[in-house]
């Protein structure tokens, strides 16, 4: 009887760790923001972030990616064809450190203001957007997921100005 107790015991234990871990967040590790090659409507970037993570869970991912385009924007600028400097300028890397507060509740999960000025395009990831990384061995459990991300940055760079985050566009050096 003791022995079905353990027994029963560790496999209830070894379900728990694996449910456990099934549900855990996808880990970021890094991500990209370049334009999209389609067109968008005047004062918008199309976008495509590339997301190098460890799960693919597009509910979890769609919300990180359109968060860490704004991001991009705000402090890397866009890359490819059509580059775009930051919109934090040449000092871009000491604008969060300088108003963090201010970014902290911008960019928070569940109040921040970035879903006004980005949402998310197209149906889910295409098949072409999931890359599974398998060129070295601590890459052996990471994708690269691409996510196309419309992103408001006239108004973006309106309401930074307004906050007094940034500088006005064309303010004197």
């Amino acid at each position: 009887m003791k022995i079905k107790n353990n027994f029963l015991r560790t496999t209830i234990g070894f379900i728990s760790l694996i449910l456990l871990f099934s549900s855990c967040s996808p880990k970021i590790f890094r991500y990209e923001v370049e334009r999209s090659s389609k067109t968008g409507a005047a004062d918008t970037y199309l976008t495509k972030v590339w997301l190098t993570t460890n799960r693919v869970n597009e509910t979890k991912l769609t919300d990180s990616a359109v968060r860490l385009a704004v991001h991009g924007i705000i402090f890397r600028g866009v890359t490819a064809d059509g580059a775009q400097p930051a919109l934090g300028g040449k000092k871009a890397f000491e604008l969060e450190k300088t108003h963090k507060k201010f970014f902290d509740e911008f960019f928070d999960k569940n109040t921040g203001r970035y879903h006004e000025f980005a949402q998310s395009i197209g149906d889910g990831i295409q098949a072409s957007d999931r890359i599974r990384l398998r060129d070295a061995p601590r890459f052996r459990n990471r994708f690269k997921v691409g996510f196309d991300v419309s992103i408001k940055v006239r108004a973006l760079r309106e309401y930074l100005e307004q906050q007094g985050v940034i500088e006005k566009f064309g303010a004197p050096f």
